[in-house]
């Protein structure tokens, strides 16, 4: 959990960072946190235009980067860099990092761009920059202190004065992430993170508002293009706001921190869930970070935030949090803020810190024992799920973390059911099942003690299923028990459960089917149980299933609740509301979009149904008189009315149906006198505008369109809602009609050379010059173009033609066309080049500026086509020159250029490239293991997988194969022997490609056979191999603590003693350390014709002997013998997690020691070894 949990930190406020009088180091929150999300401004770096300070100094303080970031490393801590607001060099807004232009553009963030690579280079972990591309004095790079740089903060505020819409945002992450689309002119050496170091990560500016809106993702990554970033992140914070008016400011003291259960299952669940399903559907795989959430702690007689929560609160919600939104998928979550920004005020944020800040003298807060106990008790654990989860009331939550099925913490604590608030809910003497468990301590934060204090606590039926401890107080502080047993007291997982979005019927509609969502990660889910929790008298069927039907339904609101048990007798529960409405369409049937909708056109339903309006009646009531919407007459080129006196909170909903799923273009007709109006378009609850600013007009009669950013709908029945951010507008239409991206269908590019002389022709990537496209991008392989032949008197010699790729350091890399292809015709005819071939001349292919078309001498007259030059085989191809890209810069020539506006190819062809198979590397096993399963790796970059097919090649017998059409193969054999496999993989273009692999099924089953024919005290050794040198046999997270070897009696009549068969260790010390142990001493059984394992604990051996140095082992025969046929095998150390084979059958190479006396003979019989199975 360690890596899980963070907080977010400032850098001037620890004593070793620049003052030294401070009462504060950096290893005091390395005791509470491992991750921290460093804010910083960038202008505390950057002060002027290419003048960095590394170390600076602002107000009087001075700012020691280096060693700061040195510092938290060297403590274990890993470091998010978020360098904040535009210095005042930046000419952009004062939150917006624009220097130029207007931001629609990559490259109107090129300052920021060249910063954010010079950070990464210098503290990324990588380097290896010629100096000439360093900006700094001291030229340093790759010190490896940070590697995760977040781009900005919160880019999507919709309640500034100026809105940076998500399509600006997504070129800027272009800019940020590797420089794309930035204009260098040969004056900055590096543009974007990942040019500054290509191994540091992208973290995305936290997008906030407690979940995001699809709209801003959507929007943001179609203006992108790609995915120019390797982190989602996310704020959220916990307050019950929204269960007041729209429009209320300021809000009362009852608004204020809710409880994290509250907010994030109750409430704000939907909202986090959604951009996790928003990520699983487009960025499978992307992590999504929560890096901003928190609770204020100052009250000023009722006056406090609305995020405050009284000090324990506070320090109670902040735990309880972490393991809350691990559960929903959420990847890191970091705390909002080390200090107090001001302990004194009781604005938002001023008191989130675990600290005070200076005013109060820095006091420490019970947030920071708490969390130290927290850390230090499951830091090192693996997060594994929850246990309980608000069951009971109150109602109990438990999470268990572990390191191993024997080693367990679990966290648990209780509240109120459905409480917004904590209220100092207790259960005392609470019962605490957990079969198995052998001991188990209680830790208890405490306000004062860093760990909190442990107390260990009697366990009733310890070691049995029954297996029980009473917490004398269990309360809404987390209190954590660390379990252990013999056995696994691994707890069970709590099902999970989702009772589905809320829904509306429309009367006379009286019935409906609720249906829900539930799982079990290590069970099975046993039972349903549905019950109504509030509304009007409805009948309920099948109240014991998935699915709830329901019947008699009338007007009103309903809120229905399921319970799902799992098959071990953990619940879980989840409520989902349902309203019957009055609702129908105005007109008698739904909007249909593609369409245009006049806005007095909302529904029929009335108040809080169809339309929110905050006076009552139609004052202007020139159409539909008795609603209370104020509808206005006014003959314009849309319709005859709009709708006016339009307040903040209000809004309007509409019954549509979406022909078809795509993307939309939104135009919302509005006039308003005053700048600074907003409003924002949801369907079915969801926002799919963002918040949208309108356009000043100054006349309320003067309407305009007011065009969003492309909006994303499914085809389907929805209810589309109008909702007004600002009063001071009027509202004529809402449009939406299919997205038209503005590509052309048609056309090319037509050369034309008159003579024979030499003439050459550059193209450049697009109408702003830029000089450094890194082509590679998305793992690109070719280069390739369409050429056609467009005059049969004009036959070009197409061993005279070349095409050059030159960089921005005027790298050149050449080709014939006539070497890849000469029957050219009338035909579009593909020419594809291996990249390779450029990249071999010295081109630089991440930075390139243009492409280049030379006739060589008699290369010429000619009149050709080239159409679609592009960079595939990756995952995202670049489009050079083609339909989607047609609009391409060129230099003067002898050979002119014309763009056609039909003929050309219409778009690329699709270019498939063949499915990328890997098998699995060759295996060898041995018994015990008879089974083998091949994890193979099956990736199309341009497609899908649509068929996978295994089969057996060779081997002495045939084997038993399960999965044979699927990606992994599991083989069982019982015949010794080598045998080959083959994965055949076929994509959805029907390419194929293949890979074999070869498991051998060794039989390695011999052991040491020993005869001592005489009565003497003879000795042997053995080495570990040929080597002879010493290994570490102990060392790994938990250490081995046993020598395990197996004995067996071949001769039955030439007896042994055992006392006097002893086992030495030696390690490689100087002088030698070594000890020994009688067999006789530590046999629990008879051995006689059958292998017993005989276990030395080390720590019987002489404490001198240095296991993690052990240079070998020798058996002593001390006067045990005569006697024949003992046999010796599989030597290990064990009880660790790393267990260490000195010999046997995972280890036969072992030697023994030079010349062995006569009185012994050793052997190595190939088979009739011990069966221990090889180490796991």
């Amino acid at each position: 959990m360690n890596d899980f949990m963070g907080i977010n930190v400032h850098t001037a406020l620890w004593r070793d960072y620049y003052h030294p009088n401070a009462d504060y180091t950096h290893t005091d929150i390395s005791k509470a946190f491992k991750w921290v999300r460093n804010y910083q401004r960038w202008d505390q770096f950057e002060p002027e235009n290419d003048d960095y300070k590394w170390n600076s100094e602002d107000g009087g303080k001075i700012f020691y980067f280096d060693e700061y970031y040195r510092l938290l490393n060297e403590d274990g801590v890993n470091i998010v860099v978020v360098p904040m607001d535009p210095p005042d060099w930046v000419i952009g807004s004062a939150k917006f990092p624009i220097d130029n232009g207007t931001g629609e553009e990559p490259n109107n963030y090129r300052e920021r761009a060249e910063f954010l690579a010079q950070m990464a280079a210098r503290y990324g972990p990588t380097g290896g920059h010629a100096e000439s591309r360093l900006e700094t004095s001291d030229k340093v790079q790759g010190l490896d202190y940070v590697r995760y740089f977040e781009d900005h903060n919160e880019p999507n505020q919709d309640w500034r004065e100026d809105i940076w819409p998500a399509s600006y945002f997504g070129q800027y992450l272009n800019a940020t992430h590797d420089g794309r689309g930035v204009i260098r002119n040969g004056e900055m050496p590096l543009a974007g993170i990942k040019q500054g170091d290509p191994n540091a990560i992208h973290v995305a500016a936290g997008l906030n508002n407690n979940g995001v809106d699809d709209s801003f993702l959507d929007q943001m990554l179609l203006a992108s293009g790609r995915q120019a970033f390797d982190i989602i992140n996310i704020h959220t914070y916990c307050r019950n706001t929204h269960l007041f008016p729209d429009g209320t400011f300021p809000y009362p003291p009852e608004a204020k921190g809710t409880s994290p259960e509250y907010y994030i299952i109750e409430s704000g669940l939907e909202e986090i869930q959604k951009t996790v399903e928003w990520r699983d559907a487009n960025l499978p795989g992307t992590p999504i970070w929560l890096t901003e959430f928190g609770w204020d702690t100052l009250d000023k007689d009722g006056v406090h935030s609305t995020n405050y929560a009284p000090e324990l609160s506070q320090a109670n919600y902040i735990m309880r949090t972490f393991p809350l939104v691990k559960k929903i998928g959420i990847e890191k979550a970091f705390l909002f803020f080390d200090f107090d920004p001001n302990s004194n005020s009781t604005k938002m944020f001023s008191t989130s810190g675990i600290f005070g800040n200076v005013s109060n003298g820095h006091e420490t807060k019970i947030a920071y024992y708490f969390l130290t106990a927290m850390s230090q008790t499951i830091g090192e654990y693996a997060y594994d799920g929850a246990h309980i989860f608000g069951a009971g009331d109150p109602e109990v939550y438990a999470y268990s973390f572990s390191k191993s099925d024997t080693d367990v913490v679990v966290m648990l604590w209780c509240r109120e059911r459905d409480a917004l608030f904590d209220n100092g809910t207790t259960i005392p003497n609470y019962t605490f099942e957990a079969p198995y468990m052998t001991s188990c301590d209680l830790v208890v934060p405490t306000d004062d003690v860093i760990g909190g204090i442990t107390t260990s606590l009697s366990i009733t039926d310890a070691g049995l299923e029954s297996a029980s401890v009473t917490i004398p107080l269990l309360s809404e502080t987390p209190v954590f028990l660390k379990v252990n047993g013999l056995q696994s007291i691994r707890l069970n997982l709590a099902p999970e459960v989702y009772a589905g979005k809320d829904v509306e019927i429309q009367s006379p509609a009286s019935s409906v089917v609720l249906s829900c969502d539930a799982s079990d990660s290590d069970g099975t889910v046993a039972s349903y149980q549905w019950v109504q929790l509030s509304g009007p008298s409805a009948t309920m069927q099948q109240a014991d299933t998935a699915m709830l039907a329901l019947s008699g339904l009338v007007l009103g609101d309903y809120v229905f609740e399921v319970e799902v048990t799992d098959d071990d007798g953990a619940k879980v529960r989840d409520v989902v509301q349902l309203r019957v409405t009055s609702r129908e369409p105005y007109l008698g049937s739904r909007h249909t979009i593609p369409g245009l909708i006049q806005a007095e056109d909302f529904d029929l339903g009335g108040e809080g149904v169809a339309y929110h309006d905050l006076v009552a009646g139609n004052k202007k009531g020139d159409y539909r008189p008795d609603e209370d919407v104020d509808i206005k007459f006014m003959p314009n080129e849309t319709g005859n009315f709009y709708v006016t006196d339009i307040k903040v909170g209000e809004w309007l909903e509409y019954s549509v149906d979406v022909a078809e799923t795509g993307l939309y273009t939104l135009d919302m007709k509005t006039a308003a006198y005053n700048d600074d109006r907003r409003l924002e378009v949801r369907m079915d609850g969801y926002n799919i505008s963002g918040m949208m600013q309108i356009e000043q007009t100054g006349d309320f009669t003067q309407f305009v369109s007011n065009i969003a950013e492309p909006v994303r709908l499914t085809a389907g029945e929805h209810i589309m809602r109008v909702r007004f951010d600002t009063s001071g507008m009027n509202l004529d239409s809402i449009e939406l009609q299919p997205y038209d991206d503005g590509i052309p269908s048609g056309g090319y590019f037509h050369f034309v050379h008159s003579t024979s002389s030499w003439s050459s022709k550059r193209i450049f990537y697009d109408v702003k010059w830029q000089d450094d496209i890194d082509v590679l991008a998305g793992g690109n392989q070719f280069f390739e173009f369409y050429l056609s032949d467009e005059s049969p008197g004009l036959t070009a010699d197409w061993s005279k033609l070349r095409i050059s790729l030159i960089d921005t350091f005027n790298n050149s890399g050449s080709i014939i066309i006539g070497d890849y292809e000469t029957n050219i015709g009338m035909n579009w005819t593909l020419v594809q080049i291996p990249l390779s071939v450029f990249s071999a001349a010295g081109v630089d292919l991440s930075h390139l500026m243009y492409m280049e078309l030379t006739s060589l001498t008699n290369g010429g007259p000619f009149d050709i086509g080239i159409d679609e030059v592009a960079f595939t085989g990756g995952l995202t191809p670049l489009v050079w020159l083609g339909e989607t890209h047609s609009n391409n810069p060129h230099s003067n020539s002898a050979i002119s250029l014309t763009i056609e506006e039909s003929g050309g190819l219409g778009g690329t062809p699709a270019y498939n490239e063949a499915p990328f198979v890997d098998a699995n590397s060759d295996v060898t096993i041995r018994p015990l293991v008879t089974t083998h399963t091949f994890d193979a790796s099956v990736i199309d970059i341009d497609g899908v997988v649509v068929s996978y097919e295994w089969t057996q090649l060779s081997g002495p017998t045939p084997v038993s194969l399960t999965g044979t059409t699927s990606e992994d193969l599991t083989v069982e054999v019982d015949t010794f022997g080598t045998y080959e496999f083959r994965l055949t993989a076929t994509d959805n273009s029907g390419n194929t490609s293949e890979d074999d692999t070869v498991l051998t099924f060794e039989d390695t089953g011999g052991y040491i056979s020993v005869d001592h024919i005489a009565y003497s005290w003879k000795t042997f050794t053995i080495f570990y191999d040929a080597d002879k040198e010493a290994r570490d046999v102990v060392s790994g997270t938990i250490n081995n603590t046993d020598l395990e070897i197996y004995f067996k009696r071949f001769d039955l009549s030439t007896p042994i003693d055992w006392n006097l068969l002893r086992i030495e260790v030696s390690d490689d010390s100087s002088p030698v350390n070594t000890s020994y142990l009688a067999v006789g001493n530590y046999m629990t059984e008879a051995i006689d014709d059958q292998w017993v394992k005989v276990v030395f604990p080390l720590s019987h051996f002489a404490t001198a002997v240095d296991f993690t140095n052990l240079r070998k082992i020798t058996v002593v025969s001390a006067r045990a013998g005569p006697y024949n046929g003992l046999g010796i095998d599989e030597i290990k150390f064990s009880g660790g997690d790393s267990p260490f084979v000195w010999f046997g059958d995972a280890h036969p190479e072992i030697v023994f020691n030079g010349t062995i006396s006569s009185d012994l003979v050793l052997d190595r019989p190939a088979t009739g070894g011990a069966t221990q199975p090889a180490l796991p």
